[in-house]
């Protein structure tokens, strides 16, 4: 898809290909940010080795 992208972008900029690129950027910034607030959590817990 990034390719297919790449290549509309060279050509003509259409409206569809800069809504999906906000759309994959969007969806990844919100990955990294729950991941990182899973990882803050994990660290935050003790872990009971008793």
């Amino acid at each position: 898809m990034p390719l297919e992208m790449f290549i509309g972008m060279r050509e003509k900029l259409s409206p569809a290909i800069t809504a999906a690129a906000t759309l994959m950027m969007a969806l990844s910034i919100v990955l990294l940010v729950v991941a990182n607030l899973l990882a803050r959590r994990g660290q935050r817990r003790p872990r009971n080795t008793a």
